[in-house]
């Protein structure tokens, strides 16, 4: 039951009923003003649900799945050729009828051709929208995120998590050098992952350090020099074989930890999820906030990455937590922004933002 209690007044139900909405379920959602509606051939639908129901057969979106279809986007009084595919790892991205996808479009809308939709409790719902916000005021890269209405071939589907990807319009935006945007790929992983096929593998999974064995991918083709300097910054990084200050600002790399930490978006912080931007002129890799999900239902958590020896022993946290410099800073950094006052002055600042996106909220039966 959501109910919005801002007087604290009692509430009183009369005649409540409740139903589960399964994976399969149509949900009833809300008409919606200058949603994007998603036009899509039957047959490539078809094909589209058809690879939904082979995910669920093993719980996991293998690549294989997750192939191109056209599509024709209207927005605004525009029509807009594009491709669409379905996303994600793990299957809760296709769980009712809004299904989580990426688009690529021949126009720009929101500033960018790239970008995905997807269920917004896919990403922690309203404290997604805050803590994007936390980061601009902090001066970290993130992506922009936003909630819109969508439509799928002429039925709507409610409001979507809408976050551009990674592109050269995406730093010409953000008036910064062109450069690389680097991540450590997770192909053997998800394979590992995949119980119907690696299943033996699958239980060896947390023995294996696969932030080390992985290949690394570029999102942004520059030249490429830039290139390989962004990927062997990286490669020195996991492998330990070059300082920290010097691949990282590690002022900006903390202030991005700390506030990770905080805010309880450790899983922007596993090694899988995190892009790093290669800044050309300063020759150095920034991390970009990106799928900043909470797997827990707190705004702020007790606990924090390095509360635990396990944390400085091995694995990706250890490689941060390991440097002197970095431990000084992300402890400074902690007391700053776990302190009541910023806290309260963040939220403060960012509320219109918060109201906004709560009356929307407000407005879905499933969000």
């Amino acid at each position: 039951v959501y109910y919005n209690n801002h007087d604290k007044k009692p509430a009183y139900f009369d005649q409540l009923e409740i139903k589960v909405f399964g994976r399969d379920d149509t949900v009833p959602h809300p008409s919606i003003n200058n949603s994007i509606s998603i036009n899509i051939k039957p047959n490539d639908f078809k094909k589209i649900k058809e690879s939904r129901e082979k995910a669920f057969k093993t719980g996991i979106i293998e690549d294989k799945l997750k192939f191109w279809i056209p599509v024709v986007v209207n927005f605004k009084g525009d029509t807009i050729k594009g491709k669409y595919r379905i996303k994600g790892d793990w299957t809760e991205h296709l769980e009712t009828d809004k299904w989580g996808a990426k688009l690529k479009l021949s126009k720009p809308i929101f500033n960018t051709k790239k970008f995905s939709i997807m269920k917004p409790n896919s990403r922690s719902g309203l404290r997604e929208i805050l803590f994007h916000e936390i980061l601009k005021e902090n001066k970290i890269l993130t992506t922009n995120y936003r909630l819109e209405g969508v439509i799928i071939n002429g039925t709507s589907k409610g409001y979507f998590a809408i976050e551009e990807h990674f592109s050269k319009a995406y730093l010409k935006n953000r008036a910064l050098p062109i450069g690389p945007i680097v991540k450590i790929k997770e192909q053997e992983l998800w394979k590992a992952r995949n119980k119907s096929y690696y299943s033996n593998i699958f239980k060896e999974e947390s023995k294996i350090d696969y932030h080390l064995i992985e290949d690394i991918k570029n999102y942004v083709k520059t030249n490429k020099n830039d290139e390989n300097r962004a990927i062997k910054l990286l490669e020195d990084f996991r492998n330990g074989s070059l300082q920290l200050d010097s691949i990282f600002d590690v002022n900006y790399l903390t202030t991005f930890y700390a506030l990770a930490n905080v805010y309880q978006a450790h899983h922007s912080l596993i090694w899988h999820n995190m892009r790093f931007y290669y800044n050309p002129k300063r020759g150095k890799l920034y991390p970009i906030g990106y799928d900043n999900y909470s797997h827990n239902n707190f705004l702020i958590r007790s606990g924090y990455i390095g509360d635990e020896t396990e944390d400085f022993r091995n694995g990706w946290n250890s490689l941060f937590l390991k440097t002197p410099i970095f431990l000084k800073l992300y402890k400074q950094k902690l007391f700053q922004f776990s302190s009541k006052e910023f806290i309260d002055a963040s939220i403060k600042q960012h509320q219109s933002i918060i109201d906004s996106a709560l009356t929307k909220i407000q407005k879905e039966n499933c969000f």
